[in-house]
């Protein structure tokens, strides 16, 4: 009798063991697919819509491995304490690919704000909501130049001041729509503190090798069109970024760590680029906000324009890293 109560424990023992190791097995199978299998979700441009409904329904989570390791933000926090109790001028970078309905994979808006060749009436240029006529709107800002630099994919660059304390120059170039890849090699190459070239208004140089402290993409997705590979940081200095376009976090998180840039703010759903998000970001960005309050104050003016639900507009807009 004891030897066969003690078989059939033995036996159970066993059975539940096999069971243990088959349900493992299975969920390490479902959890982290094959070398072979797709970490990423390809996704094509369609039709924006930025009810409350898509943004809760449409969020879309990649997790993937960081090409090195992330960065801290209160050394970047830091550093820029340290440039404004010196009096020295913070510098925004914006990349700006013009809308282009020829050129990108964008649904075709109007001919007019669709002309990647012509910045005044273009949709995020000279628009209602296109960044050069919101910010000559804007109470925090005043328009200190307008050019087009030696460069033949940049068909304007404009230039504001901060109007009051600390000292800030927003330096945004509007680039020709069918120059994509140069607009995001440009925007990676600032954001790795690369040497380029400095950045004058009228006579006195604002920032040398084109450097800046925020370093901002604004527009359509270009990743979702053109393959590019974003450079190693070049100066030892990390920096803050954000990317103002549909799914930015997908496409380019892992292409700022190598530049040693900090993702401050990304988007995880379609959604639309248009420049009050911009102002949102870098009104506190100035004070010296954390990562979180900037978050908010992108989704509180995402939501303002769009009237999509507060907080739809926060399940749109990503902080930091998610791996």
């Amino acid at each position: 009798m004891f030897y066969s109560f003690k078989y059939c424990y033995l036996l159970s023992l066993c059975f539940i063991l096999f069971n243990a190791c088959w349900s493992s097995s299975t969920n390490r199978n479902e959890h982290n697919p094959s070398p072979d299998s797709s970490q990423a979700t390809l996704i094509a441009e369609k039709p924006l819509n930025t009810t409350a409904e898509t943004l809760e329904k449409e969020e879309i989570i990649v997790k993937s491995a960081p090409a090195t390791a992330p960065i801290d933000r209160s050394v970047i926090l830091q550093r820029i304490a340290e440039k404004v109790q010196n009096k020295e001028a913070l510098i925004v970078r914006v990349f700006v690919p013009l809308c282009d309905n020829e050129y990108q994979g964008i649904v075709p808006v109007s001919k007019a704000l669709g002309n990647g060749q012509n910045p005044s009436s273009n949709l995020y240029w000279g628009a209602m909501y296109g960044l050069k006529t919101y910010f000559k709107r804007a109470k925090q800002w005043k328009l200190k130049a307008s050019e087009r630099p030696n460069n033949k994919a940049i068909l304007e660059r404009v230039i504001f001041e901060h109007v009051g304390n600390p000292s800030v120059y927003l330096i945004a170039d509007a680039y020709d729509g069918s120059q994509m890849k140069a607009c995001l090699q440009d925007f990676f190459t600032t954001a790795s503190g690369s040497p380029q070239a400095d950045i004058y208004l009228d006579e006195t140089l604002i920032t040398a090798n084109g450097h800046a402290d925020l370093v901002v993409f604004n527009g359509h997705n270009g990743l979702m069109d053109v393959s590019v590979s974003a450079p190693l940081n070049a100066d030892g200095v990390a920096r803050d970024a954000a990317v103002i376009a549909c799914v930015s976090k997908n496409y380019f998180t892992d292409q700022l760590l190598k530049t040693k840039a900090y993702p401050l703010v990304m988007t995880t759903q379609f959604m639309a680029p248009e420049a009050y998000v911009l102002e949102g970001i870098v009104n506190h960005w100035l004070q010296q906000q954390s990562a979180k309050k900037i978050h908010l104050e992108a989704a509180k003016a995402y939501h303002q324009y769009q009237k999509c639900g507060l907080n739809g507009a926060k399940r749109l807009f990503f902080s930091g890293y998610a791996f």
